[in-house]
């Protein structure tokens, strides 16, 4: 949380890095005190925030994975791929007990050269956690990476061949003697994201972590054996191609398939049930599901894409405009274009801190919501309706945003006007920003309100014909 005097810009590797620390030292259950942002409330006898603290009045964002109105950050979907292993895999996960490289303890955070790395294991099977993440530091690629696993029944080197690099800013969770439906995957450098039942067969969803080219190496004696590109090997080590699914059958007469996602695909990955039936979907809108049909949403995109898997039976249509069917791979893609709605503000300044903005009364029509983004360089921002404080910000570098939808009517019967303050070069918060942010202060104080515009947020809704 920013106050006035610090703050600080929490990098959404540095989330997805603690998490990955904190399950690979032992944790269970993981737990965020602000997951969604939010706004103070204004009391029946003023403001319940104290700016004694130096905390804004209104706002209560916290860089939290969702913010304040409802804007998806991108740690959120750094967050996601961890949280679909956790909920699909934990239970595998708890019981095992953690165990540190020796002199792990003795890591300086200076150190932007030493692999962090532990192992959660109980008795040969695991996984492998690494991080080559640091705040406030400039971590390097770590070449080369091979790590010796000493286990009650045998020494497992992760990979066996020419070793990876694990670049900065990067971290992955790798299997190792993990059994799928009784098939043994000695190890993959691929992370696992979830699993999908269809049709009784047991679909495994890994992905490839920047930098790293996915392998997997298999027990054979588990095997019966593997169909990869619509022919069999006898191969144990298997290099797929991104999108690649490969399907196994075990010496106990399982039957399991695997795909490998990118890096992006997992995060644009979500899980839900629909129809009855768990399903994957993919997409860079955002995807609820309610059971018998999909919500999309989209902040300045018109056009909503998604694939699916597996397929819903029979024909979808969309709450607006025309969907449109093609099958890629396993995935069945969907993509519907909707009218597109440009509002158009109607910006007043009023001297040079203070700016009144109108909207037009149809602003929302066809639209889920309007987010207002102030980019502007200053000390503080505050914004009123009819003389109320509805929302403020701490200047971080970052454009300021808020949602309208929340204030209709009154936002379009009496629009809004922001006030700006200046900042001064002995401020104390100019330690925290990035230095491509800290203005130039020969002229004296700074404020400059650089742009005001409005982003338009789309929602359809896809269901089952009939």
């Amino acid at each position: 949380m920013v106050r006035y005097e610090r703050r600080p810009i929490v990098p959404a590797a540095s989330l997805e890095a603690i998490v990955v620390r904190t399950m690979g030292s032992g944790a269970n259950s993981i737990g965020y005190y602000m997951y969604h942002g939010g706004s103070t409330p204004i009391g029946k006898h003023g403001f319940l925030s104290d700016e004694t603290y130096g905390y804004p009045k209104i706002s209560y964002d916290f860089q939290a994975p969702i913010r304040e109105y409802g804007q998806l950050n991108e740690s959120y979907y750094r967050l996601k791929t961890l949280h679909l292993f956790m909920n699909e895999f934990g239970s595998v996960l708890a019981p095992m007990q953690t165990v540190l490289p020796e002199g792990a303890e003795n890591i300086d955070p200076a150190d932007t050269s030493t692999l962090r790395f532990a192992a959660r294991v109980k008795d040969n099977s695991g996984f492998l956690f690494l991080m080559n993440f640091q705040d406030h530091s400039q971590m390097k690629d770590i070449e080369d990476v091979k790590i010796k696993l000493h286990l009650p029944s045998e020494e497992l080197v992760i990979p066996e061949g020419k070793g990876f690099t694990l670049k900065k800013e990067v971290s992955a969770i790798f299997p190792f003697n993990f059994s799928m439906e009784g098939i043994l995957l000695k190890y993959a450098t691929a992370q696992l994201l979830t699993k999908i039942e269809n049709n009784g067969i047991s679909h495994y969803f890994f992905y490839a972590p920047e930098g790293i080219e996915p392998e997997y190496v298999f027990d054979r004696s588990t095997l019966k054996n593997i169909e990869l590109a619509g022919e069999r090997t006898k191969s144990r080590n298997i290099r797929p191609r991104i999108g690649e699914t490969i399907s196994l059958t075990g010496n106990n007469g399982s039957r399991i398939k695997f795909t490998t996602l990118s890096r992006q695909e997992a995060l644009n990955a979500w899980r839900t049930t629909l129809l009855g039936k768990e399903r994957l979907v993919i997409s860079e809108s955002t995807i609820i599901g309610r059971d018998n049909f999909l919500e999309l949403t989209n902040m300045g995109n018109s056009l909503m894409s998604f694939s699916v898997y597996p397929d819903i039976e029979g024909q979808l249509e969309s709450s607006k405009g025309n969907l449109i069917k093609s099958s890629d791979g396993i995935f069945a893609n969907y993509h519907v274009e909707l009218p597109e709605k440009k509002v158009d503000p109607v910006i007043r300044r009023v001297g040079k801190n203070r700016v009144v903005v109108n909207l037009p009364e149809d602003s929302l029509d066809g639209l889920n919501d309007i987010f207002i983004e102030i980019d502007y360089i200053g000390d503080t921002g505050m914004a009123f309706i009819d003389g109320k404080l509805i929302n403020d910000n701490l200047y971080d570098g970052s454009p300021w945003y808020i949602g309208v939808k929340r204030f209709v009517p009154e936002i379009l019967d009496k629009g809004f006007y922001f006030y700006c303050r200046p900042i001064y070069k002995n401020a104390p918060f100019l330690k925290d920003l990035p230095a491509e942010k800290i203005p130039d202060f020969a002229n004296g104080p700074v404020l400059d309100i650089r742009s005001i515009r409005t982003i338009g947020e789309y929602k359809v809704l896809i269901k089952q014909k009939g």
